[in-house]
């Protein structure tokens, strides 16, 4: 064709971003990049760039542990249990994530590139998966015995697919981005694939 695969074009993007990619500092943005980076540490593994690989799953594991871990004092990077609501939110907010809007859309990079990173890195899998399972389980919890959370918070069983609006608003509720509703259930796959949580594999799927 006009436009063929450059593994030289390639190579440049992937050194590009793993030397420059960033982290955001809220749980959309912040996301993204997560996202971003466990891709191109993906793409590395395909390559056969052993280097690059191991840049990009050390750093996408630095970031990630940063947030699934709290230290006092800090003002972002962290995620909050919030009891009377059944969730958790992720600070720093943006798009009234703290008002539960758009869980799914956010915590669902977070799942991917969890996922993504646990394939790879058992260390990572054992010590931080739980953390992971948590947010899935914020926006899409399967399980009916698990009172800590509501039961698919964000899933519309009537309407067919996920709701966007934490508390709806005065024109009801919308989903706005399919696409990121699409990219939480299937994080939520592959996590369970990496955690050989069958139950939450299934349940991506089903999503």
């Amino acid at each position: 064709g006009n436009n063929p695969f450059s593994r030289e074009r390639m190579q440049q993007m992937l050194n590009d971003y793993a030397d420059n990619g960033t982290f955001g500092n809220d749980t959309y943005w912040g996301g993204k990049g997560l996202t971003q980076m466990a891709l191109y540490m993906t793409f590395a593994r395909e390559m056969g760039d052993s280097a690059r690989f191991v840049q990009c799953r050390d750093r996408l594991k630095e970031a990630l542990v940063d947030w699934y871990t709290f230290t006092p004092g800090e003002k972002t990077r962290f995620f909050a249990r919030y009891d009377r609501w059944g969730g958790m939110v992720g600070y720093a907010t943006s798009y009234d994530s703290d008002t539960f809007n758009d869980h799914h859309f956010h915590y669902g990079y977070f799942a991917l590139a969890s996922a993504l990173l646990a394939l790879v890195d058992d260390d990572f899998r054992d010590n931080y998966g739980e953390m992971a399972r948590l947010l899935v389980k914020d926006y899409a919890n399967w399980d009916r015995t698990d009172t800590a959370y509501p039961f698919l918070r964000t899933f519309d069983p009537w309407a067919g697919h996920s709701f966007a609006g934490g508390m709806g608003d005065g024109n009801g509720n919308g989903q706005e981005s399919s696409s990121e509703a699409m990219q939480a259930w299937g994080g939520m796959y592959l996590l369970g694939v990496a955690l050989d949580d069958k139950e939450m594999r299934d349940a991506g799927l089903f999503g």
